[in-house]
């Protein structure tokens, strides 16, 4: 059985493409700098190459706080101590978790059971929104992570769009 890594393929046969990703206008940045870099983003893929590109995205967007994770369960086990925190210090989720980016194939835990275990806890009033990230969006797996409750749906290697869509989901 051969398993090609489609997205280390990709930077292999077009390295330029990390720089187009990782491309962010100066003006975009300055206008919501203080906005972007308090929102805190948990991000599962367990590609190190497309989570060190989208990391370095984030970041050059002004996402800056950021913890990312290698898979599904190592993300939903964090948050699951997030919602037991803001339960017990009587926070706000928000001062925890804005927004999730899942990977939608990862072992162990993929993106649309995080999504949905995600959705299904109990937040209080304010559930982060969850943006699955994947080479694998199409017209049926939109719906499947619509029907998990996703908020947004991205196909790789589309690094610069995430910006756009955090700030449409969790910025507006």
């Amino acid at each position: 059985i051969v398993i090609l890594d489609l997205e280390h393929l990709m930077l292999e046969f077009a390295p330029e493409m990390e720089l187009k990703l990782a491309a962010v206008t100066k003006e975009e940045r300055c206008e919501l700098t203080e906005r972007r870099e308090t929102l805190k983003i948990i991000y599962a893929e367990d590609s190190g190459v497309i989570r060190k590109m989208m990391l370095n995205t984030l970041e050059s967007g002004g996402y800056k706080n950021v913890v990312a994770f290698e898979h599904g369960l190592s993300a939903y086990e964090y948050i699951l101590e997030l919602n037991q925190r803001f339960h017990s210090d009587g926070g706000k989720l928000s001062d925890y978790v804005g927004c999730i980016i899942t990977d939608i194939e990862m072992p162990q835990m993929d993106g649309l059971t995080l999504c949905k275990n995600v959705k299904d806890l109990n937040f209080g009033d304010t559930i982060p929104s969850v943006v699955g990230y994947s080479s694998l969006i199409n017209e049926s797996m939109t719906k499947k992570c619509e029907s998990v409750g996703a908020d947004a749906q991205i196909s790789k290697p589309h690094g610069t769009e995430i910006i756009d869509v955090l700030d449409r989901l969790c910025l507006d």
